[in-house]
């Protein structure tokens, strides 16, 4: 849908022009390389993704998986966010990680100013690495508008060849600077592919793994979550979290990072009641530190058959958590992003409704957890006045998912239940 005619759209467009491809080539620096050799014939693999998203790191992990099983004496580098380079760090195939940190500014909280901010702290790191030799190819997964300046990044490092996708395939999203033309390889066409297939689907047409999509689907697990959630100790967890050892639990994560992405606690509330009435399962809740006194308010009352564990874990922790639980249930966010790669299963809350295109950039089919038991809840449609997507700044369109709905995909996972090792 065409949006409406927007005056500070339009001014910030203009505002955030030096951003954009052309404009940044013409004052940004560009890598000089030593061009003596070390006598290494491995290849050297740079994934740039500066996204701060959970989500978005655990999609782009099976591509690293699909490498080093095509290449295993590759040397594979992840340029990343700070926020998530302790994670990517404990993935198996991942030899070293670079990282991109933007340190708290007041000129966050100015519009169009934070932008320019983040692409100086980018500049900044970029420019700071100690790298002795140049990466043969630099891939940058996103699918479409990359807030992030990853493509920024990978041009000033002067590689040989740089491949990811245009900002043409998510055309809804206008709001954003683009890096198209700092790409050496470029894919125009719209794939109406899961976000972790399409990254498969740039290995495939830059040739760099042709059979990719043979060694991966959505539908299967993670194997580099599974290796985090083995190197947490599980014992030390438990006693942090007053969980008795061998006593099977579900996890619930009422919180995520939208509004509008927040089921009412009072329905969560609602669910808790529905679990202990009809499980032996304690409920364990866990999400952020900002997202604490949320889950306070769903886990008041009930004993300490629900345990509230927000903020108390890293997302190391969590992960091993997760690997244990019989069940999860939770909003559009990272922690379904988890459960969902470590088999668990999985219940989603999304809030794009079941009438709408399936091919939009909010759809579950494009941004689902990955996994093989992961069941999607949405609503029937949209609530007026959202079309294409809800734009509410409160819980709207979700609210339509009742706690029924919610029980009846769960009671269909628990069909199957484990109990943890």
């Amino acid at each position: 849908m065409k949006r409406k005619f927007s005056l500070y759209r339009r001014v910030s467009q203009l505002l955030r022009l030096p951003l954009a491809g052309p404009v940044f080539r013409l004052y940004a620096p560009r890598r000089r390389w030593n061009q003596s050799e070390d006598g290494s014939a491995k290849m050297r693999v740079l994934i740039v993704n500066l996204m701060p998203s959970l989500g978005d790191t655990i999609c782009y992990m099976p591509m690293v998986e699909v490498l080093a099983s095509a290449y295993p004496d590759a040397e594979i580098t992840w340029l990343a966010d700070s926020g998530m380079a302790g994670l990517i760090a404990r993935h198996p195939d991942v030899d070293r990680v670079l990282t991109v940190t933007t340190p708290p500014s007041f000129l966050q909280r100015i519009p169009t100013v934070k932008t320019y901010y983040r692409l100086y702290c980018v500049m900044r790191a970029v420019s700071a690495l100690k790298l002795q030799h140049p990466f043969d190819v630099a891939i940058i997964p996103r699918g479409g508008v990359d807030p992030s300046f990853s493509a920024q990044a990978a041009w000033m490092l002067n590689l040989p060849r740089s491949t990811g996708y245009s900002h043409l395939i998510e055309s809804d999203d206008i709001d954003h600077h683009y890096g198209d033309q700092l790409l050496s390889e470029l894919i125009r066409k719209v794939t109406h592919l899961h976000e972790a297939a399409r990254a498969l689907h740039l290995l495939e047409t830059s040739c760099l793994v042709p059979d990719a999509h043979q060694r991966w689907n959505i539908d299967m697990p993670v194997r580099g979550v599974r290796a985090i959630a083995e190197s947490v100790d599980i014992t030390a967890l438990f006693a942090k979290a007053g969980i008795p050892r061998g006593e099977a639990f579900m996890v619930l994560s009422p919180g995520a990072g939208l509004p509008r992405k927040i089921w009412p606690a009072q329905k969560f509330r609602q669910l808790c009641a529905q679990i202990l009435g009809s499980t032996k399962l304690l409920v364990i809740l866990t999400g952020t530190r900002s997202e604490a006194e949320l889950a306070a308010v769903v886990a008041e009352g009930f004993g300490n058959r629900v345990v509230n564990c927000a903020g108390k874990f890293s997302l190391a922790e969590l992960i091993g958590l997760l690997s244990h639980a019989t069940a999860f249930v939770g909003n559009d966010s990272g922690s379904g992003h988890i459960a969902g790669p470590l088999g668990v299963p999985t219940v989603s809350l999304h809030t794009q409704p079941r009438n709408s295109s399936p091919h939009h950039i909010h759809a579950p089919e494009h941004y689902r957890p990955i996994g093989p038991n992961v069941t999607i809840v949405q609503p029937d449609s949209f609530l007026l006045p959202c079309v294409g997507r809800c734009e509410s700044k409160a819980v709207h369109c979700l609210d339509q998912i009742t706690v029924g709905q919610v029980w009846a995909a769960l009671e269909a996972a628990l069909r199957d239940v484990r109990r943890p090792s």
